[in-house]
């Protein structure tokens, strides 16, 4: 009798267990959804700037956030609960680096927008004195100073650019036209026979 009835009540006890785990996943559940939405939301702010001055960043933080999901499909709710302040820690990780970022670009564009036009300005000068020229320097060729001309029009147009880009606030972009200036700028002078500064030198 007693044999038997062991047997009978023998699934009570994971049967029991498994309940207690469904509850507890149930109750789970929500502050998981809601810690998730939470993070979710904080990630989605911050992608637009970071897509431009932290993009390597920016995806290991999107691939722990693919994670965090996919942890939620999986049902594993207290993993998703004790892993969100750390993708949070990750969120204002890069929220540094982007401030960062562009503290590092803006002395850049600072330093470019105090030298470049008045280098540009200089090399206008020199082309238009050669240009009104009866005669060139020795050592200076039409096909010489129409590729200079070429190269004071490319230059132009690239400062252009790169304020274009600074005005919208990209510095990204407006540093990295204002440093293709910079080159330009070394090599037309020197076709010129100008003096290079030192800082286009290199």
């Amino acid at each position: 009798m007693t044999r038997n009835m062991t047997r009978k009540t023998a699934w009570i006890v994971p049967l029991a267990a498994a309940l207690v785990l469904f509850a507890a996943c149930k109750d789970l559940k929500t502050p998981a959804q809601q810690a998730l939405d939470s993070v979710t939301a904080t990630v989605n702010a911050v992608v637009e700037t970071a897509t431009i001055y932290a993009p390597q960043d920016l995806a290991t933080l999107q691939n722990a956030l693919t994670g965090l999901q996919q942890s939620f499909g999986l049902k594993e709710y207290q993993k998703v609960i004790d892993q969100c302040p750390q993708v949070l820690g990750q969120v204002d990780a890069l929220k540094r680096t982007i401030e960062a970022r562009k503290s590092e670009l803006g002395t850049a564009w600072s330093a470019l927008t105090s030298g470049l036009p008045g280098v540009v300005g200089a090399i206008q000068s020199r082309v238009d004195i050669l240009s009104q020229a009866k005669k060139l320097p020795a050592g200076m060729t039409p096909d010489m100073l129409a590729s200079a001309q070429q190269g004071l029009a490319d230059m132009t147009a690239a400062w252009g650019a790169a304020t274009a880009a600074a005005n919208s606030g990209n510095l990204v972009d407006a540093v990295a036209q204002g440093d293709q200036v910079k080159l330009m700028a070394g090599k037309v002078m020197s076709a010129l026979g100008m003096a290079v500064p030192p800082a286009l030198a290199n």
